[in-house]
């Protein structure tokens, strides 16, 4: 599944979040490198931060391992100078 997203140039750039749904481990690819630090925060619907990761010069795959979570739908936040996007994660 890809979901777009639009940085600061509004360049259309896309990330692509896997496996969706997902349970213990996800694998997040941005087509653009970011040069800045992000942090991605797994939220629940409510709102509560359940988890964030701190990330450097994203241009890889990163892999991220979940915490335990019950099943139901989260949110994936990805903020920082350079992004600032959401995207549903479905854990099963």
């Amino acid at each position: 599944r890809t979901h777009w997203l639009y940085f600061g140039d509004d360049a259309r750039t896309h990330i692509q979040l896997f496996p969706n749904p997902a349970s213990d481990q996800i694998t997040i690819q941005l087509s653009r490198s970011l040069s800045r630090k992000a942090t991605v925060k797994l939220v629940s619907y409510q709102g509560q931060v359940l988890h964030a990761y701190e990330l450097n010069n994203i241009g890889q795959p990163y892999k991220l391992k979940l915490p335990t979570l019950a099943k139901g739908v989260y949110l994936v936040l990805i903020e920082g100078e350079e992004i600032r996007e959401h995207v549903k994660l479905m854990i099963q």
